[in-house]
């Protein structure tokens, strides 16, 4: 398990970085982990309609999916902690940074401690193929919210809006800042013509993608 982690996670490090789909690939992490949680047992569900023993062999492939899955559910949830919390007005700078990095340790560590606590106890109560079953309980609930959180988040996406006054005015302050004064003018005209909040965060994730030199220079006031 911790192998495969170690393996993928700077693939899906990367992979997140390049698509920008965060929470797709916590979806698939779910998945992983909840065929993981179900077959290590294995589940007694499987034992009672398919007459499914245990085997080692069962045991690493189970193994192999949930190392998988915690490289997806663990790598790309934190750039998109930190995209949400500048999208949402947070400053583009090392506070920043400190602030969501540091929330991100806290949650995981309360975790790593509440996690083993209840599941020895667990364990110990109803035993270890129905503590799996119930764990992978957790990761359908989690796999479920993430998949309506996505849906309501394209259907919001899709509603046009106004842009604020502020909204706009980061948007000429931006394209304005720009080099080549053809590419200012041809932006300051596609906000003026489409003033919608979709566009909005879509030019400002470009800009800053394209233009990070600038973005880094204007946090600092130059």
């Amino acid at each position: 398990m911790s192998g495969l982690y170690t393996l993928t996670a700077p693939l899906w490090g990367y992979l997140s970085d390049r698509y920008s789909h965060a929470k797709w690939f916590m979806v698939a992490g779910c998945a992983c982990c909840f065929i993981g949680t179900m077959f290590i047992g294995p589940s007694p569900l499987f034992t009672m309609l398919f007459n499914m023993k245990p085997a080692l062999w069962l045991t690493v492939i189970s193994l192999g999916f949930m190392g998988v899955g915690v490289g997806l559910q663990l790598v790309p949830p934190f750039k998109d902690c930190l995209t949400q919390a500048l999208e949402y007005g947070f400053p583009d700078n090392f506070e920043t940074y400190g602030l969501v990095s540091g929330l991100f340790a806290s949650t995981f560590a309360f975790g790593a401690f509440f996690g083993p606590s209840v599941g020895g106890v667990l364990v110990q109560v109803i035993g270890f193929a129905w503590t799996g079953t119930c764990i992978a309980c957790i990761h359908v609930i989690l796999l479920v919210n993430l998949l309506i959180f996505l849906g309501l988040q394209y259907q919001k996406d899709k509603l046009p809006r106004e842009l604020t006054k502020e909204e706009r005015q980061i948007l000429q302050d931006l394209s304005q800042s720009i080099e080549g004064v053809g590419s200012s003018e041809r932006k300051v005209s596609i906000v003026q013509q489409a003033p919608s909040y979709q566009f909005y965060r879509q030019f400002s994730s470009s800009y800053q993608e394209d233009y990070p030199h600038q973005k880094s220079d204007n946090a600092h006031g130059v």
